[in-house]
């Protein structure tokens, strides 16, 4: 059934489901935001300390027309399976944007009488509350260059992931990357010439730093920042230096 809506998770698209399937809406909200204050010592008013997004919701509206009962379970049975098993997910009026999410609320039919009732269901954003980037602005650097790295977005921290191949002939046990104001620094890498370390997250997150299979988490020093961070809608400096190595620094843009 043709539809102005569209909404895809992990490309698989809403309406392909089922020919029944018509997509009424499709809802957003604002992340849902966490303010860190204190008090002023000796008057009124309070300091913002800090402000987190936590989460952040999408409603998606739709249709089953399909007159047998039986039928319309069904295929209610086929959107919950698309639904729950989450992932990117994409619309068609958010061009170029993706949104990792879980299924909060999955579409049940509450009424086998009234079977023009619309179904929703409830999408939420815990790990990355923010829209982002499908494809990530890059910017590559060698040792000792200062090279500009353009994040799109609307000032918030954006994560920094990086690919380092050592070019130097030799093998490399110490660098250090730098994105905005953040740095990490490596030492006993035993990074061999012509292999690759990445920094980068896995689905849930979470980051991870490899040579190959192998992981260098153990070499990041003490000293290092969490993660490398750029703030979204400017541009912000990066560089490797340390080693004759070539870098490339990849972001993703963050929206409402």
């Amino acid at each position: 059934m043709m539809t102005r809506y569209e909404a895809w998770l992990d490309k698989k698209s809403l309406s392909a489901i089922d020919p029944s399937i018509y997509i009424l809406d499709i809802a957003y909200s604002t992340p849902r935001t966490v303010m860190d204050v204190i008090d002023i010592a000796g008057r009124n008013g309070q300091r913002i300390a800090g402000r987190h997004a936590r989460s952040n919701s999408v409603v998606v509206t739709f249709e089953i027309h399909e007159q047998d009962i039986a039928r319309r379970q069904e295929v209610c049975a086929k959107v919950q399976a698309w639904a729950m098993r989450g992932g990117y997910l994409t619309t068609n009026d958010r061009r170029g944007q993706r949104l990792h999410v879980i299924c909060d609320e999955p579409p049940v039919i509450d009424s086998a009488l009234k079977w023009t009732r619309p179904l929703k269901v409830t999408f939420t954003a815990y790990e990355q509350p923010f829209w982002e980037d499908a494809q990530p602005r890059a910017a590559k650097a060698r040792e000792a260059e200062n090279k500009t790295l353009y994040v799109p977005g609307i000032g918030a921290m954006t994560r920094v992931e990086a690919s380092v191949i050592n070019t130097s002939g030799d093998t490399v046990d110490a660098l250090t990357l730098r994105a905005g104001g953040t740095a990490m620094a490596f030492e006993g890498l035993g990074l061999e010439n012509g292999q690759t370390l990445t920094i980068g997250y896995d689905d849930n997150g979470l980051l991870t730093i490899r040579a190959g299979d192998t992981s260098k988490m153990g070499c990041r020093t003490a000293e290092s920042d969490d993660e490398l961070m750029v703030e979204t809608g400017k541009g912000s400096t990066v560089s490797v230096s340390g080693a004759n190595v070539s870098a490339a620094f990849t972001a993703r843009g963050l929206y409402l």
